[in-house]
C-alpha cells in the first residue's frame, strides 16, 4: 500500500511533499534520515485523525523518514510560514548560514 493511500485512513489526502535536508547534500554519503514536509488537505467525507497522523509520523520516523504534516486547507499564513521555515532549514547546513542545498517538491495532486 502506498503512503499516499495510507493517508486516506487518517481522513487526509497528501497533495505534495517537500524533501530536503542532508539527504540532498552530495557531501553526505549516508544521511541519518530523509527530511520532508507533507502537505495535506482533509477529505470532505471525514474528520482528520490527528492522533493517527502523529502515530504515522512516529512509524515513518522508525523507517528513516522525518516527516512533518502541514495542512494546506487551513489558515493561509500558517502554510506560508511553514513553507518559508522548512525551505530555510532544509537549504542550509547546521554549521553555516549559507544556503547550499537544494530541495525537491513532489506534486501528488494529479496522481
Amino acid at each position: 500500500m502506498s503512503q499516499r493511500s495510507r493517508s486516506h485512513k487518517f481522513g487526509v489526502v497528501v497533495d505534495a511533499a517537500l524533501v530536503g535536508g542532508s539527504f540532498m547534500d552530495d557531501s553526505i554519503s549516508r544521511p541519518h534520515d530523509i527530511d520532508s514536509v507533507w502537505f495535506y488537505r482533509s477529505e470532505t467525507s471525514s474528520e482528520v485523525d490527528a492522533v493517527g497522523l502523529k502515530q504515522e509520523q512516529h512509524r515513518l520516523r522508525s523507517l528513516g523518514l522525518d516527516v512533518r504534516f502541514i495542512p494546506i486547507d487551513g489558515e493561509p499564513l500558517i502554510l506560508l510560514r511553514a513553507m518559508a521555515f522548512f525551505t530555510m532549514i532544509y537549504s542550509k547546513r547546521r554549521d553555516s548560514n549559507a544556503l547550499t542545498r537544494g530541495m525537491i517538491l513532489i506534486d501528488f495532486s494529479s496522481s
